[in-house]
């Protein structure tokens, strides 16, 4: 067993403790970390730019057993810059990170590990440009400040897969997407239009998971940690010869949750309310996520099943932010209480075989979601609205690369697109004790169907060792679902998404890197269709856009230990959608950005150090809010300091010296604007600035394929806030 993990309440600290024994190929990897409860905000599926709160994280200890099968990476900790690793996510074939059109980071098994990260959340808080984002009922993230009620401008992966929904772009950076089967996380931080189409607009993230073929054995986790965290995970692999090679696995969450008294965290407009807020809770049921990834000769089966519930921390319908005097008494819907639950089915088959010199991809892929909303709109009369809508997608790509040899050499990549996808279902009751089985009249989402089709190009060529130029081509063409009632003229979405990226590698140690972009994210369904009262829908509405530069410097020194970059980019957006005042979603104007990240990474055999700082700046925010240069709830400044050590390995030369790593991370979160109550009765403006302080233990080879790990998030109870898609921080 890996990873049992058994926490327990400390003050101002969240202990974590892993265990792991393994059989197999030796070797102890246990990602297990405290719930580091910085709190987050939910609602009701909705994009309202305003904050939300993060009170104290107290993590707790965790235990962690496990069988543990060959190690998780075979890149080490680092946050690799430009190494000659491999990454897919930029172009759809494999490059260097330095030949990358787009700057792009990676994140390793064994960095997860001894960061202690939790969710893909965590991650991303580590990258340069990434910042968290609160909403009523789900946790996720802006890239360059820019985001909506859900994760829906930010394309996520999983081995190549889509797991953004379609109807609301939603991806889940919770519980519902594991990081025990990941080998590294691939971070494209720029738009991915020219290969992706819809959704790439600010990011692409690729979740690379073991490969079959290298992962040999059985590893399984269990753990147990304060405010009723509960988890398991199991993760396998076989290489079966002629026969294939396997990789399944499985993950399970459940917390109660952290309860803050109203005290602490009043309703700005009703600060006399009592009561309290829920924060990160993951019930009534388990968030789980199944994976299974099945290669023979030119085949590849993938299949999952993801599910999560979050804890509506205060109330998302009405007013909005509500403290509760308790959850008892409110009507569950599906046996779940106030809250989102989003339940998620990927299949892909795909072929891929290698025909006279030309790679010819075939995916044919089938994704379901249901989408179930336990809103209280009031929580002294328990009012609440019960919404649950149905969606699948199906669709196939194909693509041919090859490689070429004139006035240099090449990479030649075309392919095509076409997809439908279907609201079938979906239901509104509303009302005291409401329940499913006795719906109103109007849905809470129209149904119909809508159909997507796009052609895409790319060449990548060196002209000679020293430069590079990769550019590409995609063209989108979607046909929206018509007016029921035929009164308003829907137009069709037509895009076409150019990318060119020159990069001159001066010597092996010093590289430039020049970058145009242009991306598009169709307004999803339900911003289009909803028929919620706080939250309605324009049937109009035009997909947003994005321009975007980037100019990047990156220097190696001494054979890699040391490694740097710096990043400048300006993004012009257009048609940026909000919710305006009437709670109607429509196109803002324009809004624009600069800024410049640095990152840097220091690397020896015993010290593994990285560092990185971000501003960013709008300079133009045309029908939204900002001030100071600001946007709402996004700093302007935000830094990471991440050190790794293992002390004894530079005194001792014994395997478990080598392998008892120390972890530090410094985080952070520069002054914010955020209104904390719109109707100005709080005429605060601003979140303070803060610095959130984790660290962790990991200890190996205690025994053979032993592994003890301690991890403390928040260790100084840093008292935070946070806004997003919500009425103020929370």
């Amino acid at each position: 067993m890996k990873f049992m993990r058994l926490r327990i309440q400390v003050p101002a600290i969240g202990l974590l403790w892993m265990v792991s024994s393994g059989f197999s190929v030796a070797q102890a990897d246990i990602p297990v970390s405290p719930v580091a409860l910085t709190p987050t905000a939910q609602t009701a599926p909705a994009g309202v730019t305003a904050p939300a709160q993060t009170l104290p994280a107290s993590p707790a200890p965790v235990a962690a057993a496990v069988l543990d099968p060959k190690p998780l990476s075979e890149h080490g900790n680092e946050l690799l810059l430009f190494e000659e690793l491999k990454v897919t996510v930029a172009s759809q074939s494999a490059e260097s990170l330095k030949e990358a059109p787009v700057v792009t980071s990676v994140v390793t098994a064994e960095q997860i590990r001894r960061m202690g990260a939790r969710t893909l959340d965590d991650v991303l808080q580590t990258i340069p440009g990434f910042s968290h984002i609160q909403d009523h009922n789900e946790n996720f993230s802006a890239e360059h400040g820019i985001y909506g009620s859900s994760q829906q401008k930010i394309l996520v992966l999983r081995d190549g897969h889509r797991l953004n929904s379609r109807s609301y772009s939603e991806a889940n950076f919770d519980y519902a997407l594991s990081l025990e089967n990941v080998d590294h996380i691939e971070i494209m931080r720029g738009p991915g239009g020219s290969v992706y189409g819809d959704v790439a607009l600010t990011a692409v993230i690729n979740l690379v998971t073991f490969n079959p073929e290298e992962f040999s054995g059985v590893e399984a986790k269990i753990g147990a940690g304060n405010f009723g965290q509960k988890k398991a995970a199991v993760v396998a692999g076989y290489d079966l010869k002629a026969l294939g090679a396997f990789l399944a696995s499985g993950t399970f969450f459940q917390s109660d949750g952290q309860v803050i008294n109203s005290a602490d965290a009043p309703d700005p407009r009703h600060p006399a309310d009592q009561g309290g807020v829920w924060m990160n809770g993951f019930n009534t049921k388990p968030s789980y996520d199944l994976y299974l990834k099945y290669n023979w000769r030119d085949f590849a089966l993938k299949a999952s099943k993801r599910y999560s519930h979050m804890l509506e921390q205060r109330t998302s319908g009405g007013a909005t932010g509500q403290v509760y005097e308790n959850l008892q008494g409110f009507a569950e819907m599906n046996g779940e209480t106030p809250g989102l639950s989003s339940g998620f089915d990927h299949y892909e088959l795909a072929y891929a075989p290698n025909l006279g010199g030309y790679t010819w991809t075939n995916r044919l892929y089938w994704d379901m979601a249901q989408i179930d909303v336990n809103i209280v709109s009031n929580s002294a009369t328990r009012a609440q609205s019960l919404v649950q809508w149905n969606e699948w997608a199906g669709g196939l790509q194909s693509q041919v690369s090859k490689s070429y040899a004139c006035l240099g050499q090449g990479d030649l990549l075309a392919g095509i697109q076409a997809e439908t996808t279907e609201v079938y279902k979906s239901i509104l009751a509303s009302g005291v004790n409401p329940s499913l089985d006795n719906p109103a009249a109007v849905p809470a989402l129209a149904t119909g169907k809508e159909r997507s089709y796009a052609a895409f190009a790319q060449a990548k060529h060196k002209f000679l060792d020293s430069l590079i130029l990769n550019a590409g081509v995609r063209y989108d063409y979607k046909v929206r679902r018509l007016d029921p009632n035929g009164v308003l003229s829907i137009a069709d979405a037509a895009q076409v998404s150019p990318r060119a990226a020159l990069m001159y590698l001066l010597n092996e140690d010093f590289n430039f890197r020049l970058s145009y972009g242009h991306c598009f994210v169709d307004a999803p369904y339900w911003y289009r269709y909803n028929n919620l009262p706080g939250y309605s829908g324009a049937m109009t509405l035009k997909p947003e856009s994005l321009n975007s530069y980037q100019l990047t410097v990156g220097e190696n020194l001494w054979k890699n230990a040391w490694t740097h970059q710096v990043n400048f980019f300006a993004n012009d957006y257009q048609d940026v959608v909000y919710r305006n005042p009437a709670a109607v979603y429509s196109n803002a104007g324009a809004v624009k950005a600069n800024g410049a990240e640095y990152e840097m990474a220091f690397k020896r055999e015993n010290l593994d150090a990285r560092c990185n700082y971000t501003f960013q700046n709008f300079t133009e925010a045309s029908g939204l809010v900002e001030r100071w240069g600001m946007m709402e709830n996004i700093p302007e400044h935000m830094g990471n300091l991440i050190v790794d050590v293992a002390p004894a390995g530079y005194f001792l030369d014994r395997p478990w010296a080598k392998a008892l790593w120390l972890n530090l991370g410094l985080r952070y979160i520069g002054r914010q604007f955020a209104r904390w109550d719109k109707t100005a009765v709080d005429p605060r403006d601003s979140v303070d600035a803060a610095v959130v302080v984790n660290c962790g233990i990991t200890a190996g080879e205690l025994a053979p394929g032993l592994t003890l790990g301690i991890h403390a998030n928040n260790l100084l109870d840093q008292k935070y806030y946070q806004g997003g898609s919500v009425q103020y921080p929370y």
